[in-house]
């Protein structure tokens, strides 16, 4: 059958349609299908929006639920759909492409399923070769579905439908557990009976799709696109349109709006629906939302006219053979928002899962005793009596090498500095590193005292306390139509905790491009607004003060906040009227540039100011800054980031909120390296022009940037091209820089001058010429300029044709490959945020504890400052001496029970650093990560607990003898008169006093049967 169906247009009626269908309810003159409903849509965009419309839409279809089989440009989603469709889902949602794929017949798709049951019994070996074999990729610790693990007598496995990670412990060839567990935290769930692996891998041939969605199948394609349909399946084309006289069938549905972001506009829209008698339903995407609006239009709709539903609805439609009208919050305020699919969300939560990778071979180390090293891996080393023992391998100056136990492994940080400029090895002679060191005390001292005159000065000042939260600031907040990262809700929290404190605020709020600080500065000046008070948005630029102008506007649609802005793009009239505005306090919320410092600026009453990116104004600005500082709250954001250990340091002290966390499901964006091809460039613009996007073409030479102009020009076929570069005019760049935000230009050429600038929601292509010559922290920043919304985006970062590489000089060479791992979310991008991290230091603490920083490396310098800061405050420094000891038993984690030697180092590092009783909490988590731990691993963790108490003692270090052992104490710390006599009654006949020496107290205890560890722990307890 062929044909087509007119009258469903957008997302809203398609999903209404097929709803319909499955309903038995089809529109007159189309059957129900026997087999599945296949709707055929343009791109991926489209099919993850029908599938949110068709969730939204189960309230109108007596909660009935459907299950979407979703074939798109993710395969692990296909992978996953063939299972539902497996299970009986009876709708399909697909593009062309993701029918084409490739796809094992339902047969060996089943044959190749891997099942796991509670007690049955099943080689493990057997098992692993059967996961492999059907696509699933063995990794040290699983994050994505899949992935498995081995680890111990543990077995873990990421399924993909159900898209959850499996726990299987084993006992010998039975399965003594299946646990769900977290793959962020590792942490495992309640058992459960079954578990089930279904294949992760497409075949390389084979059949396709669309082979599954033929026997009685009805697929509805839409207009303009093509797609090969198989036997036995039934197909109609699906028109948005209706055509007079065409003789098609019409479903009935048409499009509502535009709005033109203008409420009132839809309200007197759906007056004229309830009017006319249609069913008015109101589509809100949260529970604040709908309040509010349930709010607002009492006094506009007849009472019970409209039905307020909350779901992922795009967009409405009127379907005149229902009597419905179907409005949706995203397009009367023109929102455009997406619901994050689960694929998404776990490309985004494996690249926020945070472990020790970026810690490798060749990397620079700070030990706190001997200074900077290069970190040359993990060697077992044979000690006399204990067996392998587990050492991190340093070296330093001259070749030197220190094998460190990782029981020791808390005296070593990684060295972080900034980028190029590679740190000086120190040698094992130390004296000049105690130099060092003292010179990087006595800075840090000078700055902990600065810091808390600044703090005390901050005390006296006496500023405005806002109210606590009210209604309207709730239904503000529940309005946010994305969920808030824990860095982002934490940020936004003590940021409003902040302005209800008697003393002015002064934050500064930390976060990657497009990790929501703005959401953190709206939050504060609706606040500020609810609180009858004005606030001021200073950006940098005119065009970057443009674009919060619109951000605030979406957001703040629908809600009491008058808005203004004041840049020199306005025109004389329209500043005066909106300095008359301000002064009379008819403005609540002005947004501008350096303008709004100026003398003939009168607020009303100002309350907050907030400052986006303050190290890009200039001194005279700054200076105006500081006047302005004195009473109203100020809100500062900054993109470049500082390093946690800092920030840590500094609490209490200066007002720092960090958002280290990307949003979830943000797409990663696809990176590509390699040489430089003029078909490459041309196809890479021309499929972003045809998407109806735009470009950056970074070339980073002003001498050649209109020879690069004219062959960007040639390539990109006649689309209008612009160029922007440092050594133009500041308003010819600004100019540039406006034209290409309002989309007067296609591509926009640039220098290096664009890593700061703009977010461009339509730019999301980005080509570099000659990336080698970048450091990878400007690449990061550059490639951040893309990849904020919903279309997927594509950095191209080329290096001169293969035939030139070998000129290239070796750092060039090494930072080509590095950039590979760019589009993996790899250490490429740890070591750029590192290095972004420590420019955001010196930002912060100024020029000179800069250089006191990279003398050190940030961690080891945060440290110092902290225990300066802790000193100054008369707080007694945490004893942190070495305690040595040295008892003849294996004690360390083995690598087929832990794998990944970082992960190993991880777990050293944390349980050197745990507080008494944390310790047996950290094995108690590895034992859930890998089973029962084996006899040197719980041997570790009593050294650990042993090592702990005896610093608590005063102890210097304990050494087992030939059927004895030597406890030591430090020499500033004997033993008291009590201790000893306390002692002697203990362990009478077993202890003996060694004499008194320069190395301080010792006593020896005979071990008799016991062992040397219980020996220790009982004198210690004694």
């Amino acid at each position: 059958m062929t044909g087509r169906v007119l009258g469903a247009p957008g997302c809203g009626a398609r999903a209404f349609l097929a709803r319909r269908i499955l309903a038995g309810r089809a529109p007159v003159g189309l059957e129900p299908p026997r087999g599945p409903l296949v709707l055929v849509l343009p791109d991926a965009d489209a099919v993850e929006d029908v599938a949110d419309a068709v969730k939204a839409l189960l309230p109108l279809f007596a909660g009935q639920a459907e299950v979407c089989a979703v074939f798109g440009d993710d395969p692990r989603e296909r992978l996953a759909s063939l299972e539902l469709l497996r299970v009986g889902a009876r709708l399909a949602l697909a593009t062309a492409e993701g029918l084409a794929a490739p796809a094992h017949p339902p047969s060996d798709f089943s044959a190749r399923t891997v099942r796991f049951r509670c007690g049955d019994r099943s080689p493990r070996d057997s098992t692993i070769e059967a996961l492999a074999a059907a696509g699933y990729q063995r990794v040290d610790f699983v994050e994505s579905p899949g992935e498995y693990a081995v680890r111990g007598a543990v077995l873990d496995f990421h399924a993909l439908e159900p898209a959850v990670a499996y726990r299987v412990l084993y006992d010998e060839d039975r399965i003594a557990s299946i646990r769900p567990f977290d793959p962020l935290s590792q942490e495992p769930e309640a058992v459960v009976a079954l578990a089930v692996a279904t294949p992760a891998e497409e075949p390389a041939q084979g059949g396709r799709v669309a082979d599954w969605l033929r026997d009685g199948a009805l697929w509805l394609v839409c207009e303009g696109v093509e797609v090969p349909v198989p036997e036995g399946a039934r197909v109609l084309t699906l028109g948005g349109l209706v055509e007079s006289g065409s003789g098609d069938a019409d479903f009935g549905a048409r499009p509502i709006g535009p709005f033109a972001c203008d409420p009132r506009n839809a309200w007197v829209e759906m007056r004229r629906d309830a009017e006319a008698g249609r069913r008015v339903v109101l589509f809100s995407l949260n529970a604040g939302e709908d309040a509010r609006l349930q709010e607002l239009l009492a006094a506009e709709l007849p009472h019970g006219a409209a039905q307020f539903l909350i779901g992922p609805l795009r967009e409405g439609f009127r379907l005149e053979t229902e009597g419905l009208a179907l409005y949706t919050t995203s397009q009367i305020f023109e929102r455009d928002w997406r619901g994050v699919s689960r694929w998404k969300r776990f490309a985004a939560k494996g690249a926020q899962t945070v472990r020790w990778r970026e810690l490798r071979q060749g990397d620079y180390v700070v030990h706190q005793e001997y200074g900077v090293a290069r970190y040359s891996g993990m060697e077992p080393v044979s000690v006399p009596g204990h067996g392998a023992q587990d050492c991190v391998k340093l070296e330093f100056r001259g070749s030197d090498r220190l094998y460190v136990p990782l029981t020791e492994f808390d005296r070593i940080q990684k060295y972080a500095g900034v980028e190029g400029k590679r740190p000086r090895l120190s040698s094992l002679d130390t004296r000049t590193w105690e130099e060092v060191k003292r010179q990087v005390v006595e800075g840090a001292r000078e700055l902990a005292e600065e810091l808390l005159k600044l703090q005390a000065k901050r005390k006296t000042c006496v500023g405005h306390a806002f109210a606590s939260e009210g209604m309207m600031e709730r239904e503000f907040a529940a309005s946010f139509p994305f969920e808030p990262t824990e860095d982002q809700a934490r940020a936004i929290r003590e940021t409003l905790e902040d302005m209800t404190s008697p003393r002015p605020m002064d934050r500064l709020v930390v976060g990657d491009v497009g990790f929501g600080k703005t959401e953190v500065a709206m939050r504060a000046a609706f606040k500020c607004v609810m609180g009858l008070k004005q606030c001021a948005v200073l950006a940098p630029t005119t065009v970057l003060a443009d674009q919060h102008l619109r951000t605030f506007t979406k957001r703040m649609a629908g809600f009491p906040v008058k808005l203004a802005i004041m840049t020199r793009f306005q025109t004389k009239a329209e500043q005066n009227r909106t300095l008359a505005e301000l002064k009379a306090g008819k403005v609540d919320v002005v947004i501008g540039t350096a303008r709004l410092l100026q003398k003939d600026v009168r607020f009303h009453d100002l309350g907050l100011v907030v400052v986006d990116e303050e190290h890009r104004f200039g001194v005279a600005d700054k200076e105006r800054l500081k006047k302005v500082r004195i009473n109203a709250d100020i809100l500062s954001l900054s993109a470049t980031p500082i390093p946690r250990s800092l920030h840590q340091a500094m609490t209490g002290l200066r007002g720092i909120s960090l958002i280290q966390t990307a949003p979830t499901g943000r797409q990663p964006i696809v990176t590509r390296v390699g040489p430089w091809d003029e078909r490459v460039v041309s196809t890479a613009l021309a499929e972003e022009l045809a998407r109806g996007g735009q470009a950056y073409y970074v070339h980073n030479r002003v001498r050649s940037m209109a020879d690069a102009l004219e062959t960007v020009q040639r390539l990109c076929g006649g689309a209008r091209v612009a160029m922007v570069h440092g050594r133009m005019r500041p308003r010819e760049i600004e100019a540039a820089m406006w034209d290409f935000a309002q989309r007067k230009s296609d591509v926009l050429l640039a220098s290096t001058i664009i890593e700061s600038g703009l977010d461009i929601p339509t730019v999301n292509t980005l080509l570099v010429e000659d990336a080698q010559d970048f450091g990878l922290a400007q690449l990061y920043q550059l490639r951040g300029r893309i990849g904020r919304e919903r279309q997927r985006a594509y950095c191209w970062l080329f290096h001169p044709p293969q035939s030139a590489l070998k000129d290239l000089p070796e750092d060039a060479r090494k930072r080509l490959e590095a950039l590979k791992e760019f589009g993996s979310l790899g250490a490429g991008i740890k070591l750029a945020m590192r290095d972004l991290e420590i420019r955001g230091a010196g930002d912060l603490l100024g020029a000179k504890q800069h250089g006191f920083m990279n003398a050190v490396g940030a961690d080891y310098y945060s440290q110092i400052l902290e225990s300066e800061i802790a000193r100054l405050r008369g707080q007694a420094p945490e004893d942190d001496r070495a305690v040595s000891i040295d008892l003849r038993l294996p004690a360390y984690i083995p690598q087929d029970y832990l794998p990944g030697e970082i992960e190993r180092l991880k777990v050293y590092k944390r349980a050197l650093k745990a507080a008494p009783g944390e310790a047996e909490l950290i094995l108690e988590e590895l034992e859930r990560l890998s089973g029962p731990a084996p006899q040197a691993v719980r041997n570790l963790f009593e050294l650990i607990c042993l090592r702990a108490a005896a610093r608590r003692a005063k102890i210097e270090s304990i050494v087992e003898l030939e059927k004895a052992v030597e406890i030591r104490f430090r020499t500033d710390a004997p033993p008291s008169p009590q201790a000893l006599a306390r002692w002697m009654q203990a362990f009478a006949g077993r202890i003996a006093f060694v004499p008194d020496s320069m190395e301080g107290d010792a006593v020896r205890l005979s071990l008799d049967d016991r062992a040397a560890a219980q020996a220790v722990r009982e004198f210690l307890a004694a």
